[in-house]
């Protein structure tokens, strides 16, 4: 059912209460234009952003990473430990962004990898979405990629994305079981890591996250958000 309401604070406080509130005063402002528009949007939207932007705290990927933690994370475009240990005694982060990101998808300058790293409540990642990003909303993310940061700014970047890559049309086919607020697997589910998971929530969450890394957290959040929006859509 799409339907227009106010997305508050204390709605969000509802479904998950130690997420930074003031994101609720971007969604609200922004999720028509985007067409976040109904229950399960919405629910999705959420649940999702709330894992890519450490509950709305964090606008700017953050590269410092032990060593043992950057290789598992970047592997073979990092090589071996010994190379982890170099580019983590820069204690910015900096060199491992520019050593895994340069280079590619519009990185053509020497510290483009950290210019355009992660960024936004979706970390919009590389030059080429960054000059994307530039294009659809009129804000100049290319010149000032810092801008991303803003509150304001890092809600659109994750909107803009998540309406461009049809993210509100596969949170459409999540199935919750009989009308309630449990994720069902109507069309069976998808082993991610060692847990089975229902199928449209893990296509879902791999148009944001390829792994489909924090399964657990984002079916938590979804059901969550979905079990206190579902009544409000239907008022």
């Amino acid at each position: 059912m799409t339907r227009c309401i106010s997305f508050t604070p204390d709605i969000l406080k509802r479904i998950n209460p130690v997420v930074d509130l003031s994101a609720a005063d971007y969604i609200n402002k922004h999720m028509q234009d985007y067409e976040i528009n109904n229950a399960k949007r919405l629910a999705a939207f959420v649940a999702m952003t709330i894992i890519e932007s450490g509950n709305y705290r964090a606008t700017r990927e953050n590269l410092r990473y032990s060593p043992s933690r950057a290789l598992a994370v970047f592997g073979s475009r990092i090589g071996n430990l010994s190379n982890a240990q170099k580019l983590c005694a820069d204690k910015t982060g900096r060199a491992l962004a520019n050593r895994v990101y340069g280079g590619r998808f519009g990185n053509t300058d020497p510290d483009d990898g950290w210019r355009y790293r992660g960024g936004g409540w979706i970390q919009t990642t590389f030059k080429s979405n960054y000059v994307e990003l530039t294009k659809m909303t009129g804000i100049d993310f290319v010149k000032n990629p810092e801008l991303i940061e803003v509150p304001d700014n890092a809600c659109i970047s994750a909107m803009v994305y998540w309406k461009a890559n049809g993210c509100n049309e596969a949170a459409d086919d999540l199935v919750f079981r009989f009308g309630q607020s449990k994720l069902s697997a109507a069309n069976g589910n998808l082993i991610v890591g060692k847990t089975s998971f229902p199928k449209e929530a893990v296509l879902l969450r791999k148009k944001v996250n390829k792994a489909a890394l924090d399964m657990s957290n984002f079916v938590f959040n979804l059901e969550r958000a979905y079990a206190v929006l579902k009544p409000l859509f239907e008022d």
